[in-house]
């Protein structure tokens, strides 16, 4: 049984999962953070006889005992070596801080590039690395801006500018640095385009009444809904407020951006009693998908008829 972790102050979602490291060279954080590990295809057998099952192959480190995952023939094995080592040519000022591998399999690297300023705040740009050995995940990364502020982390799908870069396999070292150029100039796409919502946000002024009306929309009461169901929702509720209501928002307190700040810091941070692979998932939820944004901003749109990202 997963011993209970209590949560007592905002960080960012990998601050709870993973190990931490200090370096400017891929692989001096992959071997920091325990990544450093080659893996390859073995064949399967079943039955008395062992009979080979000619379709499917385990995945297995060549360190210690034990498979990562079942794949199937034409799956190709990119070492986190080889799938990271783009990332030494993105900027020099780039520092992996931090990484590891989750219980889903997942392995993950996170850099960070010096923070930019929006709206009076620092953001820091950051790149997190993955990759896996079982199918379930592809060799990408993903951009993250976190608030320096509170460790909000931002990932708004923002429309005509990609959160996610597609990594190519290669060992080429012009391959690399090109590959490296382009995550940079997508990154600096990405955080360019975060201040230009968050300065049309921030213009779109809301009253005391269409708040409530928007938190009435994000946390709606269902008809049948359940007294369980009810208190949960109205739990949820309470704490997305208390987010809106943070001194550290004061600033955005009256305006859209506000609501967005709340709506990030609600969903990166978990208070009270947790588990590791309770932290794990959100961190997953959080860091590597920009779905949850998307309702969001429809309700919102909804609530204040503008369209800004």
């Amino acid at each position: 049984m997963e011993k209970n972790i209590v949560k007592t102050a905002r960080v960012a979602t990998w601050e709870n999962v993973g190990k931490s490291t200090n370096t400017q060279k891929i692989l001096d954080a992959i071997k920091a953070v325990g990544l450093d590990f080659e893996v390859e295809k073995r064949p399967l057998f079943f039955g008395p006889n062992m009979k080979k099952i000619g379709d499917k192959f385990a995945t297995v480190r060549t360190d210690k005992d034990g498979y990562l995952g079942i794949v199937g023939k034409g799956y190709e094995i990119c070492q986190n070596e080889t799938a990271f080592a783009f990332a030494d040519y993105i900027d020099e000022k780039l520092k992996f801080t931090r990484g590891g591998m989750t219980y889903s399999g997942l392995c993950w690297v996170i850099g960070e590039l010096p923070a930019i300023n929006i709206l009076g705040e620092d953001y820091t740009p950051c790149i997190v690395l993955q990759n896996s050995f079982n199918g379930k995940y592809k060799v990408r990364a993903n951009i993250v801006a976190l608030n320096t502020a509170n460790y909000a982390q931002f990932n708004i799908g923002l429309y005509g500018i990609a959160s996610t870069l597609t990594v190519r396999h290669t060992a080429s070292l012009p391959s690399r640095m090109k590959q490296g150029q382009e995550a940079l100039t997508s990154v600096r796409e990405y955080m360019d385009g975060l201040r230009k919502v968050a300065e049309k946000y921030a213009s779109i002024k809301m009253d005391k009444e269409q708040i409530e009306m928007f938190v009435s929309v994000l946390f709606p009461v269902k008809e049948n809904m359940n007294e369980v169901a009810k208190a949960n929702l109205l739990k949820n509720r309470t704490a997305f407020l208390a987010c809106y209501d943070d001194a550290g928002n004061k600033t955005h307190r009256g305006n859209a951006w506000g609501l967005i700040r709340a709506y990030a810091d609600y969903m990166t941070h978990t208070i009270g009693k947790d588990t590791k692979t309770k932290f794990e998932r959100k961190f997953m939820k959080t860091t590597l998908s920009n779905k949850k944004f998307g309702g969001f901003l429809k309700k919102l749109e909804g609530v204040t008829g503008v369209k800004v990202a």
